[in-house]
């Protein structure tokens, strides 16, 4: 079976989850490779990342002089950081259209879809006072989060105690201690791009030194987390990746820092998968203790405000791993819920192996055991009523279950099921200029009402959302700007693009026409050259305002409409919205 056709049978075998979802565990499986047109096309300003090993991991087939690429971003706007360089033995083929600027997922000259890739943040091109390259400080930034790593060493790699799944910060890792100095001139400069960033995650290899055990690592932290505060006039959204602390420590963080949400990763639920598979975890701490710790973090941050996450897979690697993927899945399972009651978010995060790690390089489980993994996860939580506000989509999650929680936000609004497909036409991404009526209107920004869909596929619209401000940046497409990542209008427009489904807006033309103009939800953007679009337009009306995204539509066809006399019409529904980092700096 060939990639495409196994997304094909997930598609028809799952058909109310997201296929974006089901491509996203499929290209972190199998990887990726560049065609000579995609990789020149990434080696370009907008998207070349740095030079720099990530994490300190040496990538095998790389090419010299190769400045890796960001995360895949996905048309639903979900990402993920895809092992570049790694000897993957059947990848999907990356391509590049010139004339539409697209990068196309392909596998023998077939196209699975079209997909993104993160681009370069402008502070990449800074040094600090001290002279360092900004992007060795903050260069593992993602869509909307920048991510510091203010020690950049392991130490349970010095007596063999390294995580087996891991390969960050090796034995080689010799940077240690990150200064100060540089990351608050990495933080102020990295800010400052209009809509780029807001959240700030601070973490590090874990650092056992001083006494008690930590206390070297917890003082770092805090000045680490002051430093990238300072400029803010209060709590900002600032999470920390660390082991699991006393809460007398927890207490000290949260008061004297502006940290909101904290995340020690359990990594795997199984008792003696967590002892073989985190020895340094269990020598240091021990599991009893690390979950003990989690479930106080609760009583200091407060639910939902915790997090953690198990690198799932990597349980039944090895001739050590467990033997049966149902009790691995039950394992799991059993873990997620007692997390969530608890008031812990726990996610589902793939493992990837590499020749750097102790579990060496390995075949992964089907992509059926993620899927299933990743609808649980996803219904556990939201079953305890847990929201993953900072790790999520919008924050550049590699999770595959934290992007469902994207249609949770329209109940009431069902897609009319049909077949969705594995292979793409052409034709899909290609845009073509706006009819001249609506182009006039649609250059400047107007309001329209989005028509959401009834249950069946014959079945006339039942509703309208009423959207504010839609505009056109060049003729040929639409953006929709969008509040919030959480609401009504977001959902229905998402559940249009997983599935498939044309949308239809009704818009007033200059001269007081009414139009329906059917639509194709071809993509939602967090980042990038059409979300700048949306905000430079957005902020050009109101310098004040913000905007989380902008969902992008091809129209595909026009006709008169009549006026929607008994239509019901309802708002956005935002239910929680972003602030960018731009927008918190103290003036």
């Amino acid at each position: 079976m060939t990639k495409i056709e196994e997304l094909q049978y997930y598609y028809d075998k799952y058909p109310d989850l997201s296929p974006q979802l089901i491509l996203k565990i499929s290209v972190t499986k199998y990887g990726t490779v560049f065609s000579d047109a995609a990789l020149a096309r990434l080696q370009e300003k907008d998207y070349r990342f740095t030079k720099a090993e990530p994490f300190g991991i040496p990538l095998e087939v790389r090419k010299k002089d190769f400045y890796t690429p960001g995360a895949v971003i996905f048309r639903d706007g979900g990402s993920v950081l895809v092992n570049y360089g790694e000897p993957y033995a059947d990848p999907y083929l990356v391509d590049y259209d010139p004339e539409e600027d697209v990068f196309l997922l392909t596998e023998n000259g077939i196209l699975a879809d079209t997909i993104d890739f993160l681009p370069r943040p402008d502070f990449f091109d800074g040094v600090t006072g001290k002279g360092t390259p900004m992007d060795l400080v903050g260069g593992t930034c993602t869509t909307q989060r920048l991510l510091i790593n203010g020690f950049q060493r392991c130490r349970f790699w010095e007596n063999g105690e390294q995580c087996h799944y891991c390969a960050l910060f090796g034995a080689d890792s010799v940077i240690g201690e990150v200064d100060t100095d540089d990351i608050r001139d990495t933080v102020r400069e990295a800010v400052k791009e209009p809509g780029r960033f807001t959240e700030v995650s601070v973490s590090g290899g874990s650092d056992f030194s001083g006494d008690p055990p930590f206390s070297n690592e917890i003082a770092r932290y805090i000045r680490v987390l002051q430093t990238v505060g300072a400029d803010f006039p209060d709590k900002m959204e600032m999470q920390l990746m660390a082991p699991a602390y006393k809460k007398e420590d927890l207490k000290r963080l949260y008061e004297e820092t502006p940290l909101t949400s904290y995340r020690p990763n359990i990594e795997v639920w199984d008792p003696a998968s967590f002892r073989r598979m985190c020895p340094g975890k269990e020598h240091w701490i021990g599991r009893e203790e690390w979950i003990k710790r989690m479930v106080e973090a609760v009583e200091v941050f407060g639910p939902g405000r915790v997090y953690t996450q198990m690198v799932l897979g990597a349980e039944l690697a090895g001739p050590d791993g467990l033997d049966s993927v149902e009790y691995a899945l039950e394992s799991a399972f059993e873990g997620s819920e007692f997390f969530s009651k608890n008031g812990i978010s726990c996610h589902v995060e793939i493992w990837r192996p590499n020749k750097m790690e102790r579990l060496g390089w390995q075949p992964m489980q089907d992509l059926d055991y993620f899927i299933r993994l990743s609808q649980v996860f996803h219904d556990t939580r939201r079953r305890h009523g847990l929201l993953s506000v900072e790790t999520n989509f919008m924050r550049g999650s590699d999770n595959p279950d934290s992007d469902l929680e994207r249609g949770d936000y329209a109940p009431d609004v069902s897609v009319p099921s049909r077949a969705v497909r594995a292979i793409m036409p052409k034709e899909f991404y290609k845009t073509a200029g706006l009819p001249e009526e609506l182009a006039s209107v649609l250059m400047k920004g107007t309001d329209a009402l989005l028509l959401t869909p009834a249950d069946g596929p014959q079945a006339p619209e039942n509703g309208a959302i009423s959207v504010s401000d839609v505009f056109s940046p060049d003729g040929r497409r639409v953006l929709i700007p969008l509040a919030s990542d959480r609401s009504r209008l977001t959902s229905v427009l998402i559940k249009m693009l997983w599935f498939q489904q044309d949308a239809g807006l009704l818009l007033r033309t200059g001269s007081g026409r009414l139009l329906k103009a059917t639509c194709r939800v071809y993509r939602y953007h967090t980042v990038g050259k059409q979300f700048r679009h949306m905000l430079d337009h957005v902020r050009g009306n109101n310098p004040a305002a913000d905007r989380a995204a902008a969902a992008e539509l091809h129209i595909l066809s026009v006709e008169p409409a009549a006026e929607p006399d008994g239509l019901r019409v309802t708002d956005a529904g935002s239910r929680y919205c972003h602030s960018h980092l731009d927008r918190q700096l103290s003036r």
